[in-house]
């Protein structure tokens, strides 16, 4: 046997406790019970640790990003939305009431002068 039973318990506790590993893990690579600890895992698990911290905060900013992207779409929607509606109801005005703004006008006139006609008749 090529390792302590002292050492097989540092690496296992190293394992269970600080990465949260399951013991059956070691099953997968059981060459890395020879290796140091304190030489080889703990400083590749301070640098992934401190790696995946500052690929958290990598992530909160462009979470922040998104959302503010997010938002900006949102409020171009909606103002685009709102124009449409706008220019729909402009062109619906138009098209079905001022058109008839004069008929009132002509109705008006056309009476007058059915008027006038019904007069000279007389």
């Amino acid at each position: 046997m090529k390792v302590s039973v002292n050492k097989i318990d540092e690496f296992m506790a190293f394992l269970v406790n600080k990465l949260l590993l399951e013991p059956s893990a070691i099953v997968k690579c059981p060459e890395v019970v020879e290796l140091s600890v304190q030489k080889n895992f703990v400083p590749r698990v301070a640098l992934c640790k401190q790696k995946s911290e500052l690929y958290k905060e990598e992530m909160e900013v462009k979470k922040f990003q998104l959302e503010e992207k997010k938002r900006k779409l949102k409020e171009k929607a909606t103002r685009i939305a709102r124009k449409k509606r706008e220019s729909y109801w402009r062109w619906r005005m138009q098209r079905f009431v001022n058109c008839y703004d004069e008929a009132p006008k002509l109705m008006k006139l056309y009476q007058e002068k059915l008027e006038l006609s019904k007069m000279k008749k007389k």
